[in-house]
């Protein structure tokens, strides 16, 4: 199992995975190409790879700024269907710590009504640190 950066210019993996409005934000188009020529933001791909396939992905976002450089954001955790119920977004997640492990903490979003990703979430090392709306703000110590 290995995670692999993923070069801006192979997003037509996963564009069969993830909609075009979501994943516009990442490519250098829109507000978050204008926060990342700021230095404000950072935003990479990683995929999650067995020896013979691909199996889901995940984005890590950098926030750049002097009071928020020891954090990171995890956005778009992703299993692909046929894969799901196997254990890899658990080694997903565990592998994508270790690209972070220079940050303090990690955060990310969660439906309120989605149990099984905040049970994934709590498993890793995951708290609860505000509800927003339909959601948790979620954070990991490390």
């Amino acid at each position: 199992m290995e995670l692999i950066h993923l070069e801006r210019s192979h997003y037509s993996v996963i564009l069969n995975y993830i909609s075009k409005k979501h994943l516009r934000r990442y490519q250098n188009k829109g507000i978050y190409y204008f926060l990342s020529k700021l230095k404000i933001y950072h935003s990479d791909f990683y995929l999650l790879k067995t020896s013979q396939d691909i199996v889901g992905c995940i984005c890590i976002r950098f926030k750049r700024s002097r009071s928020l450089k020891n954090e990171a954001w995890f956005y778009d955790v992703l299993i692909f269907p046929k894969y799901r119920g196997r254990g890899y977004a658990k080694q997903l997640l565990r592998l994508a710590i270790s690209v972070v492990c220079n940050k303090k903490y990690i955060q990310l979003y969660v439906q309120k009504d989605n149990k099984t990703a905040i049970n994934l979430y709590k498993g890793i090392g995951f708290f609860n640190v505000a509800e927003i709306n339909d959601m948790y703000l979620m954070r990991y110590e490390i």
